[in-house]
């Protein structure tokens, strides 16, 4: 409910933002679309987050970098993406602390303390805990099947779909891995 989101700092929609949008992606493997996501972002002068796993900031520490030295966000998206309605406190402090401390290391830089849960899962013990580590757990009110990369909707279907669910305060979720989301953004 939205008083359980307001009492543990979670939020999937800024309606105060005026008409500003969100632009969020999920960062849990490269498969060569980033780059150029980066450099569109660039030649626009538009700020993201990128929520990146532990697996990514292993496997790609310079797109890791590239991002904070751009001026995007790069927030906490877990180390290895379990389902935090499930795991234990213990588990769930770790997940969200390892990658903190590795990221921090890599970048030198804290870690903004915001937190997107593997695939929207949570249960009120999350949001609960997140919120006693310091983070907002950021959900999103835009997105569609992007993820599958064997399965993309297309350039024109992912910037359609954008215009036509658009709102003042979206928080627009994509997957990096998508390739029709690459190409609508140029």
């Amino acid at each position: 409910s939205q008083a359980l989101l307001n009492e543990h700092q979670a939020f999937y929609v800024l309606p105060d933002a005026g008409n500003k949008i969100y632009l969020t992606f999920d960062e849990g493997y490269e498969l060569g679309y980033t780059p150029q996501i980066l450099d569109i972002l660039q030649a626009n002068n538009v700020k993201a987050t990128f929520f990146i796993t532990g697996h990514y900031l292993k496997s790609q520490p310079d797109l890791v970098k590239r991002m904070v030295n751009e001026g995007h966000m790069v927030a906490n998206h877990t180390w290895n993406h379990p389902n935090l309605a499930k795991v234990t406190p213990e588990k769930l402090r770790d997940e969200i602390s390892i990658l903190e401390t590795e990221f921090n290391t890599l970048t030198g830089t804290n870690m903004p303390r915001y937190i997107r849960p593997p695939e929207g899962a949570y249960s009120e013990t999350s949001l609960k805990l997140t919120s006693e580590l310091g983070y907002k757990t950021v959900f999103w009110s835009l997105a569609f099947h992007d993820w599958d990369p064997n399965n993309q909707p297309g350039r024109d279907y992912s910037y359609q779909y954008v215009l036509d669910h658009i709102h003042p305060g979206a928080v627009i979720l994509l997957h990096a891995v998508s390739e029709s989301n690459t190409e609508a953004l140029n």
